[in-house]
């Protein structure tokens, strides 16, 4: 074929592919390779995590924690500090005479929904400070995270801040809930599912949308691709059974290894000086926690606690006798069912009632 013919149709071939790429980009088609499309999180917080601007960024051992500089969603202008923490950042080396408080825990420790100053942390701090007490605090919560991953957080980013008492709050929240595709968190994070993309096998496909749209073809006429539809449908059938005791889904964490994982976390608190407590957010009755599993993962916490010596905060008291003093309950919750600032009062009341013994007499 003569060179002026061969040069016009790899002209069009190249507009061709041009075109088609960007056509699939408006489109937003992506069909990554197979270690890219296994779910970290969930579908709908999985492209967060990818992204460069979301609140969380993928960690090997954490799965997932908030990224630094993140703007925090629900707030004015409230950003993830430096440090990968909520809230003002510390340094390092601790101040003589000021108690280092650090917060572990789901949503309700890194306080979705309510300012930091209405967060059960900075109250804390506030209280203790109104009797003659200086503390600081490290707010290390994780939207969505289970003690496993929280055992993870405390090795890698509070342990080097040497806290002085430890506040958990993961008490069967996100553990009882079935983990992404069928996994465990421990499964996941043996599975390296929190590393960054390059790491989990991601290549020049999946860069390019062409390449994914003859992926996607080939895996539709080989049937591959419809047995991950089949695979989709089963998940989405298990997850609508999570909140029972005879659910054949994996849990992202089992009652035993909830209970063993707060031994764990109280072991290694304590060889580094500090002391754990465990605090229990109250859950909105009737909503999507309600549910017999809920109640047995938090029976899980309260054995291990007790094998472990670890003192238990029961905010449900400081709840209960709020609404007796005339506090509607709704006014406790927001509307997803997170702790409202008038909840986060409550828990902050709560800790301080149980840590003050402890810290007045230092």
């Amino acid at each position: 074929m003569a060179p002026t013919r061969v040069l016009p149709m790899l002209g069009l071939v190249v507009l061709f592919v041009g075109a088609s790429e960007a056509a699939l980009r408006i489109a937003r088609f992506e069909y990554p390779s197979d270690a890219l499309r296994t779910v970290v999180w969930s579908k709908e917080n999985d492209l967060e995590l990818r992204s460069t601007t979301g609140l969380h960024v993928l960690d090997s051992k954490q799965i997932w924690k908030p990224r630094p500089g993140a703007r925090i969603p629900w707030t004015k202008d409230e950003t993830v500090n430096a440090q990968g923490f909520r809230g003002p950042a510390l340094p390092r080396d601790k101040t003589q005479g000021v108690v280092r408080i650090a917060l572990l825990g789901p949503s309700s420790s890194f306080g979705v929904g309510v300012t930091w100053d209405e967060t059960f942390g900075a109250r804390l701090v506030k209280s203790l400070a109104s009797v003659g007490i200086r503390a600081e605090v490290l707010n290390a919560g994780v939207i969505g995270s289970t003690i496993r991953q929280g055992l993870e957080r405390y090795r890698e980013d509070v342990r080097p801040f040497k806290p002085d008492v430890v506040i958990s709050a993961y008490s069967g929240l996100h553990e009882h809930v079935q983990g992404a595709s069928c996994t465990s968190d421990a499964d996941r994070i043996e599975r390296g599912l929190g590393m960054p993309d390059w790491s989990r096998g991601a290549s020049l496909r999946d860069h390019v949308r062409v390449a994914q749209a003859v992926a996607w073809l080939d895996a539709v006429y080989f049937g591959t691709w419809w047995k991950e539809r089949e695979g989709a449908m089963q998940e989405a059938r298990l997850a609508k059974t999570v909140g029972t005791f005879d659910s054949a889904g994996v849990r992202r964490v089992s009652p035993p290894e909830m209970r063993d994982g707060w031994i764990e976390l109280a072991q290694l608190v304590r060889a580094d000086g500090g002391e754990l407590y465990a605090l229990f957010v109250p859950y909105k009755p009737g909503g999507p926690l309600d549910s017999p599993v809920m109640h047995y993962y938090q029976k899980a916490v309260e054995i291990g606690c007790e094998l472990e010596h670890i003192p238990v905060v029961q905010a449900r008291f400081a709840y209960f006798q709020s609404v007796t003093s005339g506090v509607k309950p709704d006014d406790l919750f927001l509307a997803d069912g997170e702790a409202s600032d008038c909840g986060h009062e409550l828990l902050a009341q709560s800790l301080f009632e149980a840590l003050l013994p402890k810290l007045g007499t230092k």
